[in-house]
């Protein structure tokens, strides 16, 4: 690509989380993050895992793919942008950067019903690279910014497995929401510790409504993997107290099946626009923690589930659809709020 593709794209988890940021890889807002964990489904969500940065090395030459604003640059993205090949969004959001003499395909995706990401990598060419992936951190509410302070501190701890547990300690605030990952196949990668600030990256969007449009991430540190032709490595990030590394390959087969269940239950033919529908207005859909009921979110980023915007879209998100008993779950979950025959906006 010759130009940074600033397009955004988002997947939610069903409990109110998601992932989402740009094409090119550089958070253009406050509310962009590859874990964001609704930690009170569907609500209190929380940015864990800003972004994460990719090199490609080899004995010539190191290669940025991954993209970045400054602050002190509003009007420049720069990285690896020219890198990208191509992007497709379904079944999963997938990446292809022509690099090195080979191509790295990288693909995202939320399990759902979990606050997780995994991030998968596949290299094709006939020589081995070196893929080093930063970790940029963080812990705050999606609304706020975050600003680096020797206050703060992340506690990194592994265990036998290979099993990484990360907990930020805000200064002034409780310890935060702990989360995990995890890389596979763990036999050849390697971490390197971080621990310092990375500075000033400009949020675009913030700054055109006129809001704080910069902030601060932290460096937990660098995965190293060594990837011959065909090799395949993924990194699971989760609040999962036990986490399971995640097969992409297993994941992206078992998205498939169920779009393909969603839309002969729609009574839709089964054809790519049938397939886009079906998938946008899962996204809305989520279960509260509190209570096991299904309700809607009334809008990404920032909204959470309303009771005028769930009144409003449920005939077209749940009823065309052919999901009578979320529906009904829907129904419950305001039926309970009702009050002189008012629902809570």
């Amino acid at each position: 690509m010759n130009h940074p593709d600033t397009r955004e794209w988002l997947l939610a988890n069903g409990l109110g989380g998601y992932t989402s940021t740009t094409v090119c890889g550089a958070n253009t807002r406050r509310y962009h993050g590859l874990l964001v964990a609704a930690v009170c489904p569907p609500v209190k969500r929380r940015v864990l895992l800003a972004r994460v940065d990719e090199f490609v090395h080899t004995s010539q030459a190191s290669h940025e793919l991954s993209c970045s604003c400054w602050h002190a640059n509003s009007t420049t993205i720069r990285g690896g942008y020219s890198y990208l090949s191509d992007f497709t969004l379904d079944p999963v959001p997938t990446w292809t950067y022509r690099v090195a003499g080979g191509e790295l395909s990288k693909q995202v995706y939320c399990p759902p019903g979990q606050n997780s990401v995994v991030i998968a990598y596949h290299w094709r060419g006939d020589n081995t690279i070196s893929l080093e992936i930063k970790l940029l951190a963080n812990d705050r509410d999606y609304h706020s910014q975050t600003m680096a302070s020797p206050d703060w501190q992340f506690d990194q701890q592994v265990d036998d497995r290979g099993i990484f547990r990360v907990q930020a300690h805000p200064p002034g605030e409780p310890a935060g929401t702990p989360w995990y990952w995890c890389c596979t196949p763990y036999r050849y990668t390697d971490y390197r510790f971080g621990g310092q600030w990375y500075r000033d990256y400009h949020w675009s969007a913030e700054q055109e409504r006129g809001l704080p449009d910069h902030e601060d991430n932290y460096y937990l540190g660098s995965v190293l993997g060594s990837l011959m032709a065909g090799d395949r490595i993924a990194l699971t990030f989760t609040t999962e107290a036990d986490p399971r590394p995640l097969d992409m390959r297993d994941l992206v087969s078992r998205r498939k099946d169920d779009a393909h269940r969603a839309v002969n239950r729609a009574r839709l033919p089964q054809v790519d626009l049938s397939h886009r529908l079906v998938s946008a207005a899962d996204q809305f859909v989520v279960r509260r923690g509190a209570t096991g009921e299904a309700s809607i979110i009334a809008g990404y980023h920032w909204f959470t589930d309303w009771g005028r915007d769930a009144m409003l879209s449920l005939p077209g998100l749940l009823l065309c659809t052919g999901r009578f008993a979320e529906a009904r779950g829907v129904l419950h979950t305001f039926a309970a709020q009702l009050d002189r025959g008012m629902l809570p906006n």
